[in-house]
């Protein structure tokens, strides 16, 4: 993780210059990411933050230099595709910033409409290649077809239901909705095993 948050600072860079920002915008960005202070990314628990910020930069970077172009081309959707289908599987919430993105390309460089089209074809198309190994992977091993996770109902719960507080402290005490999470609950470990994944977390 220290490797691909060394990398995402070395994007930053490639990022300012994709979202045309002020010369050495990027620059100054990186060396404030250098400072001691943000090992915390690395060194927390939480892991996936790190990858996260990878998956969200090519996305944003990719996007906004296709946004550069005079039109948008099959190999552009192409490529934009194949980054957020990868981004997917670290962050599945990358998508609709993908969507966004391009929509909003689209309204402010009013392409022509069929090389649009053309280019969102390509995208979707090697969108849904390149998250298909993982798809039928799942579908494979917990019976039912999802788009990446199906931990929606238990992630909601978790923050939003009856019981849940402002912050993860909160919702780790006694009173709090973590302690009825599976990996903190053997009585939903026990349920969860019994309904299966997906039902539980339909459920």
């Amino acid at each position: 993780f220290a490797i691909v948050t060394a990398l995402n600072i070395a994007m930053l860079p490639w990022v300012a210059r994709s979202l045309r920002l002020p010369r050495g915008a990027g620059t100054v960005a990186a060396l404030l990411f250098l400072l001691p202070v943000y090992a915390w990314i690395e060194l927390s628990p939480e892991h996936g933050t790190p990858l996260i910020v990878l998956a969200l930069l090519l996305v944003v970077g990719l996007t906004s230099r296709t946004i550069t172009r005079r039109e948008p081309s099959a190999r552009a959707g192409a490529e934009l595709g194949l980054v957020t289908g990868l981004a997917a599987y670290v962050t599945p919430t990358v998508l609709p910033v993908a969507v966004l993105s391009a929509a909003a390309a689209w309204q402010t460089r009013a392409w022509n409409p069929r090389r649009v089209g053309t280019a969102c074809a390509a995208a979707v198309v090697t969108f849904m290649l390149t998250i298909a190994p993982y798809t039928v992977r799942n579908h494979h091993a917990l019976g039912q077809w999802f788009f990446m996770r199906d931990d929606f109902g238990i992630e909601l719960a978790m923050s939003y239901g009856p019981q849940a507080h402002a912050t993860m402290d909160e919702n780790s005490t006694r009173e709090g909705t973590l302690t009825n999470h599976p990996s903190a609950s053997v009585e939903q470990a026990t349920l969860l095993r019994s309904m299966g994944e997906v039902n539980y977390n339909h459920m």
